[in-house]
């Protein structure tokens, strides 16, 4: 049996960087056409509680004409407000997700 490695950002997390994250291994990468770097904020699924922890897959293209495989989102975060947008209309007290639960994406 081999190890699957999943791994995670907090819906706090991001809030607080406002933007989607690129995820790289390099901590001093920096794109050389958005200016974007690793922020490497993603953490293992073994990491959340998974009694209080919605987890959500948001299937995207990380590829743009104009930016190569550069960024996961457009310039003003409109994916980004999308999906946390989404987030408060699933969690709620007649939504299918319980108000104390987190998401993680």
């Amino acid at each position: 049996m081999r190890d699957v490695l999943i791994f995670f950002v907090r819906e706090a997390k991001l809030k607080e960087i406002g933007r989607i994250p690129r995820r790289g291994s390099d901590s001093s990468f920096k794109h050389p056409v958005t200016g974007l770097t690793n922020e490497n904020v993603c953490e293992a699924v073994e990491d959340f509680d998974s009694g209080h922890t919605c987890f959500v897959f948001v299937s995207h293209r990380l590829l743009r004409p104009e930016m190569g495989a550069a960024a996961p989102d457009d310039a003003y975060n409109s994916k980004l407000k999308l999906i946390l947008k989404v987030f408060e209309k699933l969690r709620g007290a007649n939504a299918p997700v319980p108000e104390h639960f987190d998401f993680a994406v």
